[in-house]
């Protein structure tokens, strides 16, 4: 019989959901586990030892019988799993190499001073013992001399635990280029750029900068450690059960699977081997309730009568859908209710809307959509227009603001030397924020929490000044930034509802590591993210990529010719980069708000419009697409939508190039 572990929810925050574990099988052995492996197809590998006779490695079938098993007098290590291969290594020199069958692919003959731990890497593997030596097929790479070495683990470097700390080595070279953590440690852990180490307490690492950066911790020792395959969420054997983490070292659950000392997560299993007088090797079906979704979502696309539409909303809990169409050469805000258009408002060419971070949409005033153009702010629903309130100063730098319930004209009164921001709420009330500002001054104002006003101007090549007021404080100051190609001010959060003022700076680098800089006005401290050689920045926002609780993440969409990625850079110094890949001219864009593994976090993806069935890269991982009811051109397509707990809302526009029509899509799904 099966049954399901709920992993209980420990997190403060009511968005902090549990793990769930459905127990598949378990198997019970006299013997002390050593090390477990596991597929994303279910089969696992586990490595233990006959209490000083010996030692074994048994495979398991998805559903828990023993397929291959293997015995060796000199006893055996630990293994590993990766891109379809099992492997472990004997004490004697053997590495071993398993198919999920558990035919033998091959075995490789390795030093014995190196034949304790195992890693599978993307092109080789590495042992490690007393010595770490690197192969790709059966070729020795490289060889380098360590101490008490525990099983290694391969991410963007190869990590080594030893007595004294963990070791990051080149995996091309075995060069050694920096300590990861000092001390002993239990067990290390690698995804990405991502490094986690058991010690006295579990630690979180970034190296995405080309060196370790603690971004998160959690009291508790553990013997084991996995990550999930996205990088975001960490398994703890602890010896009394599993905690999962996330990147930040927040505890969001724990779950009593007896004592484990030994744990790994493929896919959506999670294979646990506890060890309580003997070892009993457990299989899981593991579900994150809002972890990236597997299914291929059908987008049923009809012609509407236009030659061009954008998504501007996702559905409204009563199925409201606004889009923004061209048709007949005039700009239209069309309607739609449960897919059909219910009216049309003729709009002129300088229409905006606002757009709201914290639903990852245009702004809306209950159901209706707010739009900006002739200096005033509209209510639009239907074929009904409603004038709410107008800018009392027409300047390049003023706007409308939504935040929260509030709405807000703002109106920037620029002089020779001084620039006044005003805060007017249309319920009433106001407040102004005044600065020095240079000549050609760069303004902006506070759109996350009207809280303030910041402004950049050049000095001369390379020199940058800068002033702020705001609820944070007043001041100015002057920054150094050469060989920007991207300068700008913005507001990002360091905890919910504190916005601060950031000089924003990204700087291309030429034959070696670009940069993105963000300097914080108030509080003087500079925060780096490395970017690859040749990228050049494309696209900046300010929202909550990482599922902090509050909108602190700069987002940078940059392209090294045709391949593109998000660089994220935190207030709070967590870096982190998504890889969209190579991406042509008919592309598909998704934007919107998820709720992915227990976080709201907003969503930014990019992939290729090359077939009816689509894979687009995120920082919520791959969402999939299968277009329905046209025959597909070469085109661009976008997709606005939210992934709530239970469903999948989308407004999907495809627009073929140069074909003078376009095709709408909307609807709810299952998640």
């Amino acid at each position: 019989m099966r049954k399901a572990l709920v992993l209980v929810a420990l997190a403060a925050t009511a968005l902090a959901q549990g793990l769930v574990l459905t127990h598949l099988w378990s198997a019970t052995r006299v013997a002390l586990p050593l090390a477990v492996a596991v597929s994303e197809e279910g089969s696992v590998l586990v490595a233990d030892t006959a209490m000083g006779r010996g030692g074994s490695a048994v495979l398991f079938s998805p559903d828990g019988l023993a397929v291959a098993s293997f015995f060796y007098a000199e006893g055996v290590g630990s293994a590993d799993y990766r891109n379809g291969t099992f492997a472990f290594v004997t004490l004697g020199g053997r590495a071993v190499f398993l198919s999920p069958e558990g035919d033998v692919l091959r075995t490789v003959r390795v030093s014995p001073d190196a034949a304790l731990g195992i890693a599978l890497g993307p092109s080789g593997f590495v042992v490690c013992r007393s010595a770490c030596e690197a192969y790709s097929g059966s070729q020795l790479v490289w060889r380098a001399e360590v101490s008490s070495a525990g099983k290694p683990a391969w991410g963007r470097y190869v990590y080594v635990p030893t007595p004294w700390g963990v070791e990051a080595l080149d995996p091309e070279t075995g060069e050694r280029l920096f300590t990861v953590a000092p001390g002993p440690a239990k067990a290390v852990a690698a995804c990405g750029d991502a490094v986690a180490v058991a010690s006295d307490k579990v630690r979180i690492y970034s190296v995405a900068k080309g060196f370790p950066q603690l971004v998160g911790e959690a009291d508790l020792r553990a013997e084991d450690l996995a990550f999930y395959e996205d990088c975001n969420v960490l398994l703890a054997a602890t010896g009394k059960g599993l905690a999962a983490l996330d990147r930040n070292g927040r505890v969001l659950s724990t779950a009593e699977v007896g004592p484990a000392v030994r744990v790994s997560w493929a896919g959506d299993y999670v294979a646990v081997a506890a060890f309580d007088g003997a070892e009993t090797v457990s299989l899981y079906k593991a579900l994150l309730p809002h972890g990236t979704p597997k299914a291929r979502y059908a987008l049923n696309f009809r012609e509407v009568g236009a030659e061009a539409v954008t998504p501007l909303t996702y559905p409204s809990p009563n199925g409201t859908v606004f889009v923004l169409a061209r048709s007949g050469g005039a700009l239209e805000v069309w309607t739609l209710l449960n897919g059909t258009i219910i009216g049309k408002v003729e709009v002129p060419p300088d229409f905006g809307v606002i757009p709201d971070t914290r639903t990852g949409q245009a702004a809306l005033l209950g159901e209706r959509l707010l739009a900006v153009f002739n200096g005033t702010l509209y209510a639009i629903y239907g074929n009904e227009t409603e004038a709410l309130m107008r800018l009392s100063a027409q300047s390049p730098y003023s706007r409308f603001l939504k935040i929260g319930d509030e709405i807000y004209a703002v109106s920037v009164n620029v002089t020779a030397k001084n620039a006044t921001c005003t805060f007017t709420a249309l319920g009433g009330g106001s407040r102004s924020y005044s600065l020095p500002v240079g000549e050609r001054a760069m303004i902006v104002v506070d759109f996350l929490d009207a809280k303030g006003c910041a402004a950049i101007w050049s000095e001369g090549p390379g020199e940058v000044s800068y002033s702020y007021s705001a609820d944070a404080g007043k001041g100015t100051g002057k920054l150094r930034c050469a060989g920007a190609v991207s300068l700008s001010a913005l507001f990002a959060e360091v905890g919910e509802g504190e916005s601060r003022p950031y000089v924003y700076c990204f700087k291309p680098g030429i034959g070696s590591e670009g940069e993105v800089l963000l300097y914080d006005m108030a509080g003087g401290r500079a925060l780096k993210a490395p970017t690859p050689p040749r990228a050049l920045p494309v696209a900046t926002n300010v929202g909550d990529y990482l599922g902090e609780g509050y909108y602190g993440d700069v987002a940078t969409l940059i392209a090294d010719g045709n391949k593109y990625s998000l660089v994220v850079l935190s207030t709070s110094n967590i870096t982190q980069r998504f890889d969209f890949g190579e991406v042509g001219r008919t592309f598909v864009y998704v934007s919107g708000l998820a709720l992915h593994e227990g976080y709201v976090k907003n969503v930014v993806g990019l992939g290729n419009l090359t077939g009816l069935e689509i894979d687009v890269s995120t920082n919520v991982g791959t969402l999939k697409f299968a277009i329905r009811g046209v025959t597909l051109l070469p085109s661009w397509m976008s997709v606005l939508l939210t992934l709530t707990e239970g469903k999948m809302c989308y407004t999907a526009a495809l627009n073929p190039l140069g074909a003078g029509r376009a095709y709408l899509a909307t609807a709810c799904l299952p998640r």
